[in-house]
């Protein structure tokens, strides 16, 4: 028998105004084109903040990932950063040349850096992707 609660919940649930919670994995996956399982490697190493759970199968993750995914990749590819390098630039602790590339990578209003700006000695500039 259902409860008032439950009632409530499952049509505050239901409002069509209601917030979007995040982005699920499929949805995640597709945005970045990067495999399901990658992004869980990404997450158990702590490059992807930790999704919301609303189930034992469900989660969902901040619209952020999307770019933190594609930052990850273009430090990869372009970079050749490792992921235990990458990870210390993310959590704060670039050294040297790095620090610049990132927090011009990071920022929400240019996603990606100028041409000519990428402070790593060596690489070519970010280009848009």
């Amino acid at each position: 028998m259902p409860t008032k609660t439950r009632d409530m919940k499952d049509a505050a649930a239901r409002k069509p105004n209601a917030p979007r919670p995040g982005i699920k994995m499929k949805a995640l996956a597709a945005a970045t084109g990067v495999p399901k399982s990658t992004i869980l490697y990404y997450l158990s190493q702590g490059l992807l903040p930790e999704p919301r759970r609303t189930g034992r199968n469900t989660a969902y993750y901040d619209s952020a990932c999307v770019e933190r995914i594609r930052l990850i990749q273009q430090m990869q590819e372009r970079h050749r950063l490792t992921l235990s390098e990458i990870k210390r630039c993310i959590e704060g602790e670039p050294a040297g040349p790095i620090r610049g590339f990132i927090s011009r990578s990071m920022r929400k209003s240019s996603a990606r850096a100028r041409p000519g700006r990428c402070s790593i000695p060596g690489a070519s500039a970010v280009k848009p992707g």
